[in-house]
């Protein structure tokens, strides 16, 4: 519904790790587990990647954009 009705979704991670600590075939798999679980609930690509924790470095940014995510710091929950 979020989706649908125009906002963004992105990517929090598969499992929510600290990204910052976990060598660069984990950080592929839970970016890519991620993309695919939101593609199949909202019928769109992601192209934005949120690091859980703020806890990142150059291999995180590197490998999301490998997999065509930004890198996105924070976010603001807007509540109705």
């Amino acid at each position: 519904m979020i989706s649908d009705e125009g906002h963004d979704v992105a990517n929090y991670s598969y499992s929510h790790l600290k990204m910052g600590s976990v060598d660069t075939n984990k950080i592929k798999d839970e970016i890519a587990k991620c993309n695919r679980v939101l593609e199949e609930i909202t019928g769109k690509k992601n192209d934005l990647f949120r690091v859980p924790y703020g806890d990142y470095n150059n291999d995180v940014v590197r490998v999301a954009r490998e997999l065509n995510n930004y890198t996105i710091k924070w976010y603001v929950v807007v509540y109705l």
